[in-house]
């Protein structure tokens, strides 16, 4: 009886151990496509969290130059807003949740020059605010306040990616087949979570544009406030600046020297109106804190419009006193991000404030050089 050999053939393929391999160097290669997406949005939110910190001890600083000399000690020697209880020019706690995780401190201390004692009157307080996020400290500022009678004092990483190198070993037919469909399901996952991110860079990139914009306008705005010589009034709910006397020689305010802080019909924008050029023309406050005076000022002149925050809401304007007499400006306003509305605030207080020039009635008098 004849009898067959059996011929024994080994196919090689792909042990468990290798596919697991496959799809831990498909996952890594996932995760590096991936990585520059999540580390941009961390960088995005570290740096908007340093923004708001620096603006929050900004506007501390702010609040205590402007407390008269004597009580900087009594109201801020020792002073804290503990996490969650941040609270605006107005003693109001925000209730923005970007607000939550931040704390502010506070510390004042007399400072004596060579030749003065403890017993004497100290002539120097020096601030020092420091601000927070979850215990971390973000901001610091320190600021040296002389005793003078006008109170008007001067204000205010990365992450590194490893590479990591696999051998490989050559498939067969079979384990090509399988891993060009494996790659092809991850690729797919990677390019649904790319298209994604995608999405979550543009708006991302529109709430940076946002926050620079705030930033340019306060920047703007409180450089404004901080030089000008009165805040007029305000009609029809713009502030009204006089910005400086160009020209002393003639006694009066004139068009080019006034610079309106306009909110717009729907109360929306930010945005600033000056003239460059205007007839012989000179105007008394209670000219200006008429609501007729800015139409005819802009048929009159040349006027010029600066928008500064396109698109925002619930604009507020909160003054110490009643205009001529205002030293602290604080302006308020609502910016949506992310279809979450973000509370902004401005603080500046008037450091070449122009009371002199006014007689009983409040109108500026003819010595105004």
């Amino acid at each position: 009886m004849n009898m067959k050999k059996c011929r024994k053939q080994k196919v090689k393929g792909f042990s468990l151990a290798e596919a697991m391999i496959a799809t831990v160097v498909l996952a890594i290669a996932a995760a590096g496509v991936l990585l520059p997406f999540t580390s941009g949005a961390r960088m995005r939110a570290e740096g908007a969290r340093r923004t708001l910190a620096a603006k929050l001890a900004a506007d501390l600083m702010e609040e205590i130059i402007n407390t008269p000399f004597g009580d900087i000690i009594d109201q801020y020697g020792v002073y804290m807003e503990t996490q969650g209880q941040v609270k605006d020019a107005s003693e109001t706690v925000f209730t923005d949740s970007n607000y939550a995780n931040f704390s502010r401190k506070a510390a004042c201390d007399e400072v004596y020059v060579d030749g003065e004692s403890g017993d004497d009157e100290p002539k120097f307080i020096r601030a020092t605010v420091r601000v927070y996020y979850d215990g971390a400290e973000l901001a610091a500022v320190s600021r040296l306040i002389g005793n003078r009678e006008s109170k008007e004092q001067e204000h205010m990483k990365e992450s590194r990616r490893q590479s990591r190198g696999l051998s490989f070993k050559a498939f067969t037919l079979v384990e090509l087949l399988v891993a060009l469909m494996v790659t092809s399901i991850v690729l797919t996952a990677v390019a649904t979570l790319a298209f994604a991110m995608g999405n979550a860079n543009e708006t991302s990139s529109d709430s940076s544009e946002k926050q620079a914009r705030v930033r340019y306008a306060s920047l703007r705005i409180s450089e404004l406030i901080r030089g000008c010589k009165l805040i007029c009034g305000v009609p029809g709910g713009d502030l009204v600046i006089w910005r400086a006397d160009d020209d002393p020689d003639d006694g009066k305010i004139n068009p080019t020297e006034l610079v309106y802080l306009e909110v717009g019909p729907g109360r929306d924008r930010l945005q600033l109106l000056d003239f460059s050029w205007s007839a012989s023309w000179a105007l008394t406050l209670s000219e200006i804190q008429d609501i007729n005076t800015k139409d005819a000022l802009i048929l009159s002149c040349t006027a010029r419009q600066t928008v500064l925050v396109p698109q925002c809401n619930n604009i507020r304007f909160v003054l110490d006193v009643s205009p001529p007499m205002t030293k602290f400006v604080s302006i308020s306003f609502e910016v949506l991000e992310e279809a979450v509305a973000r509370q902004c605030q401005i603080n500046a207080s008037l450091r070449c404030w122009a009371g002199y020039l006014l007689d009983g009635n409040e109108i500026v008098s003819s010595d105004d050089d």
